[in-house]
């Protein structure tokens, strides 16, 4: 039998290994002469060669796309850093907590100016209390008489307690204008307060969710090349198997052997290493949100939620029937660098009017945007929500892709600008 050189050359040396090893058990049972020696040892060298250099190729392709991707996390965790100092979102927290400060040294310097002020307006009522009225009889009312001298004297008695009086009364007056101009202070500072609070607070927001995306995303794409590569690697080996095989059987008829028995399960050469013996790390744990996070995992509250109106107000006797009464307080709603807002962490975020996605259930009408986030916190597929201050309706997002770039009507928790940055 005799197998030409062009015959060996035309075949699928990459794709078709097994036609391969049927063709040189064929010529195995044949007697051959120089000329399919020579076409046999061309055709092992070239698909010894064509094949080995695929699976490598292959494989160092998947091996450098899986460092790729275990680079690509840790950039997430990079790009979370960046954000953070870009940001300044520790000088954010540093100029929130001194305005919380001065807030609450405020209203405590009003507290003892009203403290003051109700002793004054107390020692005024028992300074009249105190006065003698002097009376005067006019029955007895003659010229040197008795009851005349002794009402002017009683009158001449009463000259330094008024005096005393009119001065406690002015210093009254004058604490009533000092505690009203502290209060005033006070309430701006409570606003600045609460826009402060709430800069720090969605900056950490916002930071976190960029970073739980890409993290979520990036693992996840992670763990699919890592499926990829060990599909390549069985699909790998199975050919480098076969090539092993086909290379014996070349041998084989090179050596005039008539059986190729002996070809059957011999180990495989330069079989591919498996790429997750070098490659295939754990991903890392993801960087937890801990900027406002307190102790037990709860989240600090946002400014006017019910939590944060009883740590900061209520709870410190600025509740509305005190002496020092806090003001309304400045939702986060209306100050965010971003059209959205994040649910679970007590922001929301508005979708262009109406619009609903079909793939969440419709959400009963809620009192505030607050509790329309509650709700899409705890309802599958949501991941951003949106309510309306009119019709009290609330939406379930599973994307912000339908987003609008302008302010819809009546949905009052969005705003593309930043509090600076606003019109």
């Amino acid at each position: 039998m005799q197998v030409t050189e062009d015959h060996g050359a035309t075949m699928n040396l990459k794709g078709d290994i097994e036609g391969m090893k049927e063709l040189f058990l064929s010529v195995s049972k044949s007697t051959i002469d120089e000329t399919t020696r020579k076409a046999v040892a061309t055709m092992m060298e070239q698909i010894t060669t064509e094949v080995g250099r695929a699976v490598e190729d292959e494989m160092v392709s998947h091996n450098d796309t899986l460092d790729c991707k275990y680079d690509m996390i840790a950039k997430c965790e990079g790009d979370r850093q960046k954000f953070y100092d870009t940001r300044n979102i520790e000088g954010l927290e540093f100029d929130s907590n001194i305005a919380k400060q001065d807030h609450r040294e405020c209203r405590s310097d009003e507290q003892t100016q009203c403290d003051t002020r109700t002793g004054l307006n107390a020692q005024c009522d028992a300074e009249v209390s105190a006065l003698s009225k002097c009376a005067r009889h006019r029955e007895h009312w003659k010229e040197n008489s008795a009851t005349v001298k002794f009402w002017i004297e009683c009158i001449h008695q009463q000259v330094g307690a008024v005096k005393t009086l009119i001065k406690t009364h002015e210093t009254y007056e004058a604490k009533c204008k000092q505690q009203c101009a502290t209060r005033e202070t006070c309430n701006k500072e409570q606003t600045e307060f609460e826009i402060k609070m709430c800069a720090w607070m969605t900056a950490v927001d916002e930071m976190c969710f960029d970073y739980d995306f890409c993290y979520e995303n990036e693992v996840k794409r992670y763990k699919e090349n890592i499926q990829h590569a060990k599909d390549a690697h069985a699909i790998a080996t199975t050919q480098m198997k076969a090539l092993t095989t086909l290379k014996c059987y070349g041998q084989s008829i090179l050596d005039n052997r008539t059986s190729l028995e002996h070809c059957n399960g011999i180990p495989c050469e330069n079989c591919p290493i498996h790429p997750c013996e070098a490659h295939c790390p754990d991903a890392p744990d993801p960087v937890p949100c801990s900027e406002r996070v307190r102790e037990g995992g709860e989240l600090m509250p946002r400014p006017c939620e019910g939590t944060f109106l009883d740590e900061e107000y209520n709870n410190r006797a600025m509740g509305a029937d005190t002496c020092t009464p806090a003001i309304a307080c400045q939702t986060c709603h209306d100050y965010h660098s971003r059209p959205m807002y994040f649910a679970g962490r007590g922001q929301c975020v508005c979708s262009v009017g109406g619009k609903t996605d079909d793939e969440i259930p419709a959400a009963p009408e809620m009192d505030d945007a607050h509790a329309c986030t509650d709700w899409c916190t705890k309802t599958d597929l949501c991941r951003y929500a949106s309510w309306n201050a009119d019709t009290h309706e609330c939406i379930g997002l599973r994307s912000m892709d339908s987003q609008s770039t302008e302010r819809p009507t009546a949905w009052s928790c969005f705003s593309k600008f930043s509090r600076d940055e606003v019109p």
